[in-house]
């Protein structure tokens, strides 16, 4: 009579298939947790970009590049622009001068990106964008390719090279309250000067 196998003594006993299970599940659970940050072990480029405001900009949004995800944003920290000027000197490829240093209360925000390796490297010329992903105020960050040197890693992309975005709120702020009087003011005027006129105007379309 042969002995029973390892696979077989594994699979009679019901503790080792319940510890097996228990193990796949907790593995799945925290891939499943991790997937927005990115596989484990998977190799990847970092690079940082400076922008004047992140609002409404967090940690694991997209990174696009022509409408394809290419990573996210692992992290953000707020920096002085004393800080900034350090660190492009220290990552700059080229001996140009560093551009001048702002305010002291000037703030910006510093965006650290994980990005995929197919997206190794990145010209250092390239421009950024944040882009809304939904009128519900989701957003996404856009990176539009240049033709200079690749930036290695670690490299640091100064302000100067982000498009601005207009936020919803400074369409919604064009409406202040003046305004929106005015504009009441100006409807009601136009509304009683034309009211009832129609004859009158027909009147003096027939004639001109």
């Amino acid at each position: 009579m042969r002995g029973r196998g390892p696979v077989q003594t594994l699979a009679g006993s019901p503790t080792m298939v319940g510890a097996i299970t228990t193990l796949i599940v907790i593995v799945a659970v925290f891939l499943a947790y991790n997937a927005n940050q990115g596989l484990p072990f998977v190799p990847t480029y970092r690079v940082s970009v400076e922008i004047e405001n992140a609002s409404r900009l967090t940690n694991n949004n997209e990174v696009r590049i022509g409408g394809h995800r290419v990573g996210v944003v692992e992290s953000i920290e707020a920096i002085r622009p004393q800080e900034s000027a350090s660190a492009q000197s220290q990552t700059a490829a080229t001996d140009g001068d560093v551009a001048g240093v702002g305010s002291p209360d000037e703030v910006l925000a510093r965006l650290n990106l994980k990005l995929d390796e197919t997206a190794k490297p990145l010209p250092q010329d390239s421009r950024f964008r944040v882009r809304y992903r939904s009128a519900f105020g989701l957003k996404y960050l856009e990176i539009t390719r240049g033709e200079g040197p690749p930036a290695p890693e670690g490299f640091v992309f100064p302000s100067e090279q982000t498009i601005p975005q207009t936020e919803f709120d400074d369409i919604n702020n064009t409406f202040d309250p003046e305004t929106r009087e005015n504009s009441r003011t100006n409807l009601e005027g136009f509304g009683n000067a034309f009211a009832s006129r129609g004859t009158s105007l027909n009147q003096a379309i027939e004639a001109l």
